[in-house]
């Protein structure tokens, strides 16, 4: 099964920021195990691994803690391939987000941010896992290259009020001020990293703005989404740690996701893709599981019920009426008529 991908550029970048604290290119390029040709093809992917493992080396380096605030600055669509050239040349900052929203695994599919939008604002979520939620320079980085990204996208001073308010997963020392820098208010040690738009900017037109020219550029990044390889079946994955779970009790998605390396909103988010929900995926084993146990005659229905994740046996006689339109003992009944006459 593929491993999450990023954007070759993208950690190309973050090698470059490894210049800035002096970190020697191909001693780096060695450490991660890449090669100088990884990064000729401006669509190329890479494993997502390689990204963090990249920051992780650069954050080890004395006196590097502000390194992303000035990689942040040099953020530009052309690291985003075929997705970034797109986006310039959509109608509006709105277009260019849901452009975004639409092609992000062209970028990474672990890295790009969930977006909501409302009537007056547009929030970028961007809640890693904890090995990289921890790593300060790549926050400041994703922060400031995000915000340097859409200002430049809008044609916006560098002194434009864009982000209203700022919000770190990540923790950050007493004192620490991000505010000067994002132009915004900073918070530190929260349970995600987002930051919030406003949207009336958003909704300006672009200054590159080509409707010809932004149909030919959608039309590539399409072709180019079609090549990824897909991550399989996430689904089946979560089915299986479902199963494996029951036993303690009602399993969570914030533990399956942690298990699976992802975020809640990004576990949530791929299974929708995939047309499922983790509820649905939830009932659906514990039915399945249910009509199992009961075709043993030495189960009872009460073991089911614990075997299958309920504290209280009235809880699943409730769901196996609501599955099967019938008792767990009429289920078994059944089953044992049809088995003795088969």
């Amino acid at each position: 099964m593929p491993a999450d991908l990023i954007l070759a550029a993208i950690v190309g970048s973050v090698i470059e920021v490894g210049s800035f604290v002096g970190l020697d290119r191909s001693v780096f390029l060695e450490k991660l195990g890449l090669r100088p040709e990884d990064f000729n093809d401006p669509d190329g992917l890479l494993p997502f691994d390689s990204y963090v493992a990249a920051w992780e080396l650069v954050a080890a380096v004395p006196g590097a803690e502000d390194v992303g605030l000035r990689s942040g600055r040099l953020a530009s669509p052309r690291l985003l391939g075929a997705l970034g050239y797109a986006m310039v040349h959509a109608s509006n900052g709105i277009g260019a987000i849901r452009l975004l929203q639409r092609f992000r695994r062209l970028v990474s599919d672990s890295l790009a941010p969930e977006i909501d939008i409302d009537d007056e604002h547009v929030v970028f979520h961007l809640v890693w896992p904890p090995r990289v939620a921890k790593l300060v320079p790549l926050a400041d980085s994703a922060f400031v290259g995000q915000l340097t990204l859409w200002r430049e996208l809008c044609g916006l001073p560098e002194s434009a009020p864009l982000a209203v308010e700022a919000f770190y997963q990540c923790a950050r020392p007493a004192g620490a001020d991000r505010s000067r820098v994002l132009g915004c208010p900073a918070h530190f040690g929260c349970p995600e990293t987002r930051f919030v738009l406003r949207r009336d900017l958003l909704e300006r037109p672009l200054p590159r703005t080509d409707p010809a020219l932004f149909d030919y550029l959608e039309r590539h990044a399409a072709a180019v989404a079609e090549r990824i390889p897909t991550q399989g079946d996430l689904s089946a994955r979560v089915r299986r740690l479902v199963t494996d779970s029951l036993r303690g009790g009602e399993p969570t998605p914030a533990r399956v996701a942690k298990s699976l390396g992802l975020s809640e909103r990004t576990l949530q988010r791929r299974l929708r893709d995939e047309g499922t929900t983790f509820a649905r995926i939830v009932d659906a084993t514990r039915r399945e599981l249910s009509e199992h146990y009961l075709s043993e005659p030495n189960v009872s229905a009460f073991e089911v019920a614990f075997l299958i994740g309920y504290s209280e046996p009235s809880a699943f006689h409730r769901a196996f009426r609501r599955w099967t339109g019938m008792t767990p003992q009429e289920f078994r009944r059944r089953a044992s008529t049809a088995l003795d006459s088969a």
